[in-house]
Formats: C-alpha cells, structure tokens, sequence
C-alpha cells in the first residue's frame, strides 16, 4: 500500500496565463463554458487548467458507454450532454479533486486520462476502489447523494468535462432515455465494484493482479485504445498493489511470474497481454459484468477460429 503523493505545482512557460490557483475566484469567460462553485472542492492549492470549449470541438462525451449496446448514447444525445458541459478542466497527475464528505453539485466525466476512486486510512494509506478511463463518469453518483463517500484524484494528467447537477437534472426530466442510460452506468459501476471485491476477497495475488490486467485492457478495448494485444497503462506496481490489496514488493514478484508464462510485457508503460485467454483463465475472469455489446473473448475466439490475425 501506499499514500497518494499531492505534488507542489508551479506554472511553465507561456502557460502561465491560463492557470488558476484554487481557491482564486475567477470571472466567467465570454463563451457559455463558466466557473461554477467546483472551486470550492479543489484542495490542497491546486493547480487547475481551464479551458473554454469552442463550438466546433469533437463530442467530448464520445466515449461515454461506448459498446454498452442498448445503452449506448445516440448522437443527440451525445450533443445533449455537450452542450451541457460548462467547464473543460486540465486536472496534473497526482492531484486530488474531491475528498470525501465534500458536498458536491456537478459530476465530471473523464475525457482523457486515468483516474481513480480512493479510500485513504489515517496514515494516508489508500486502497483504490476504482479505476476511470476516458468515457467514465467519476461522481455521477453524487449527482443524487450529493456527497461523495469517498477520495477523487489523478493518476496520469487527465482532463474532464464538468456537467452541473441542475443541467443533469433537466436532461433527465426532458429526456428520459438519456436518464435510463445514465442510470445504467451507475449501475455498470456497481456490477465492476461487485467484482473488485470478489478479486480482493477470493482470489489469490496471482489472479487478482491477472483480473485487475484482463479488466483494463477490456474496457480499454471497448474504446479503442488497443491494438489488439496492447494497451497503455500508465499505473506504477504501488497503483497496482492499491488496487489488488498487495505490496508493491508483491505485485513485482507476480508480474515477474506472469511474463515468465508468457501471459505479460511491458515497455514504456505499454503493457502486451499475448495469451489473453491464458491470462483470464488464472484470474478466473469473464466480461459478462461490463455489459459489452461486442465482447472481446467472443471477438478474438472468432478470428482465432477462421485463423485471423488475434
């Protein structure tokens, strides 16, 4: 286990002018992007990147329940939830966005980057209870609750789409099917939770480490952030060990077990995964709970049966 590092942030260069250093109140800019109360949450002085969003920008929801077949979010209503969006946020590495007990009125979704949902103990010891990519909601559930129960931070330097509670709630009235399928991710995070607890309580660190692998690349798979094979995954052995309840110590010994099977390579934080089925079989891993329409088991048993390139 290990504690979540908050770095000492400064500005670089030209970057200078576009910097806000919490909790600094900001006037709102001319376009419909404004600086909402998420300022109070940022702790620690932080330092926050915002940028306005030009209207010609690319879906920054694009891949929010990509492959979640009947869920998956229709073009309007992809530009619904666009539209909603009032902040573009920057967000370095390393960095803690809420912290638990904080009373929330906006929920994010991640648009580049890796996150993460933490529990911390009183030495600041963490147990990561959940991992988001690119397309995942981190705090829809304080969209009802709101007040998060638990820690919000970065992993790698991400950027998220801020939508705030009153805009959801208007989505949600005027758009029903829109409200179902937002519903149905807070459900997918729970179905995900359901299983990080079976890793950590059943599962030896063998497999727990080998689930945690075949998960990310899957989900990073459904947004075609694979070729197949490979993946980025910008998390050191300590990330990993918060996630599967092990030393950092320990999470070294398995993966030297693991590439010693053949089952896992990394170079540059790009980790190869050449026996999938191989390595899901030891971390006794099935997709059913992330709800794909095109599983990845199904899809590579398919072109391994008419002998296609896996």
């Amino acid at each position: 286990m290990s504690s979540w590092p908050i770095p000492s942030l400064r500005a670089e260069g030209n970057l200078e002018q576009s910097i806000i250093r919490v909790p600094q109140v900001m006037p709102p800019p001319a376009s419909r992007c404004i600086l909402t109360p998420i300022s109070a949450l940022w702790l620690d002085t932080q330092t926050v990147f915002f940028h306005s969003r030009p209207a010609e920008a690319r879906l920054l929801s694009g891949n929010l329940l990509a492959d979640r077949g009947s869920a998956r979010l229709t073009v309007e209503e992809h530009r619904l939830l666009d539209e909603a969006i009032t902040e573009v946020v920057d967000v370095p590495a390393r960095s803690t966005l809420f912290r638990a007990g904080d009373q929330i009125d906006v929920s994010a979704f991640v648009v580049e980057g890796f996150m993460a949902r933490f529990i911390a103990d009183r030495t600041g010891l963490r147990q990561l209870v959940a991992v988001e990519v690119p397309g995942d909601f981190i705090d829809l559930h304080a969209f009802p609750l709101t007040v998060l129960d638990h820690d919000v931070g970065t992993i790698t330097a991400s950027r998220i789409a801020i939508v705030p509670h009153a805009d959801l709630d208007r989505l949600i009235v005027e758009h029903p099917d829109l409200g179902r399928k937002l519903w149905f991710s807070t459900l997918l995070d729970a179905a995900q939770h359901r299983q990080w607890i079976f890793r950590i309580g059943r599962l030896s660190a063998l497999a727990r480490v080998s689930h945690f692998l075949c998960e990310m690349f899957v989900r990073l798979n459904a947004i075609g952030r694979t070729d197949g094979t490979t993946f980025h995954l910008p998390m050191t052995q300590a990330d990993i060990g918060d996630v599967c309840g092990l030393t950092s110590i320990h999470v070294n010994r398995v993966i030297r077990q693991l590439r010693d099977q053949n089952l896992y390579s990394v170079s540059e934080k790009d980790v190869s995964l050449p026996d999938f089925e191989g390595l899901a079989k030891v971390g006794n891993f099935s997709e059913r709970y992330l709800y794909l329409r095109h599983p990845f088991s199904a899809v590579h048993s398919e072109r391994i049966a008419i002998g296609a390139p896996s």
